[in-house]
């Protein structure tokens, strides 16, 4: 198969361009703002031109405040999850997990905490309401609505079983 002179001049362009753009990079750089690229000593641009990276890494924040670490803490035993914290404090749910542990607060895997809105939860779904509304309402996945129902013994309803 051969090429047309207008996609061998093309050709003669990418490849000047990608020869042109193999210069490395400086070795701190910083791809994401919480990641960064590993073994930076390396050139990490390929011979095509292409940025190579071997492995990314997050990078760890293990700096909390005093204030921090007693927000972190109230709005975990007001109900927060390890997630949503982890989220606004820009670390790993482990590392807030982590955290609680190191200060005495005992970290609960439920994400329903409480006996009272596991009832609620399946008054709601025997009132007919979906596992996708129940979830949306608590905050949780609609997998943990039904492992819920499962664990409490409800039958699970089939999609033909509501009403039109």
């Amino acid at each position: 198969m051969e090429l047309s002179s207008l996609d061998e001049n093309k050709l003669d362009k990418i490849t000047s361009h990608r020869r042109s753009a193999s210069k490395p990079a400086p070795t701190n750089t910083i791809i994401a703002d919480d990641t960064a690229l590993v073994n930076q000593a390396e050139p990490f641009i390929s011979a095509d031109g292409e940025m190579v990276a071997k492995q990314l890494r997050q990078i760890q924040r293990r700096d909390f405040s005093e204030a921090d670490i007693a927000a972190i803490i109230d709005a975990y035993q007001s109900g927060t999850s390890t997630y949503k914290l982890a989220a606004e404090y820009s670390c790993h749910r482990r590392t807030i997990g982590n955290l609680l542990k190191k200060h005495g607060v005992e970290v609960d895997l439920r994400k329903i905490k409480s006996e009272e809105d596991a009832s609620h939860i399946i008054a709601l779904y025997e009132e007919s309401h979906t596992m996708e509304e129940i979830a949306k309402k608590f905050g949780v996945s609609a997998n943990t609505i039904n492992q819920l129902l499962h664990n409490h013994g409800v039958r699970i309803r089939s999609r033909w079983d509501y009403s039109k």
